[in-house]
């Protein structure tokens, strides 16, 4: 994982959702936990998860458009896993008219 600018330290703890060793301040660490709730249970997101986010100070505005960018990426990956985009050539084999969607996932 690589992330534009920041130190190794940082991007090893983001990687690893280990938010205790980011040192960030309270407002984004909230927002990161959101964000992984988001992106891993989904289902259990409450009015209270949000409420905790407007305490931090986030508006309803930024709330609304982490929750739009987390669920688009969630769609990308899924569409991408689906068809196999980890090739970076994936448009081009299917001009040349080769098989795209894999036939299985190596394990």
């Amino acid at each position: 994982m690589q992330l534009q600018g920041a130190e190794k330290d940082l991007v090893e703890a983001a990687s690893t959702g280990e938010l205790g060793q980011l040192d960030l301040p309270d407002k984004e660490t909230r927002l990161l936990e959101f964000v992984y709730l988001l992106t891993v249970h989904s289902y259990k997101n409450s009015p209270e998860q949000v409420e905790r986010l407007r305490e931090a100070g986030w508006s309803d505005a930024e709330i609304r458009e982490t929750v739009l960018v987390v669920g688009m990426f969630s769609m990308f990956n899924r569409v991408a896993d689906a068809f196999g985009l980890e090739d970076p050539n994936y448009f081009e084999k299917e001009k040349r008219g080769e098989a795209i969607v894999p036939a299985s996932k190596p394990s």
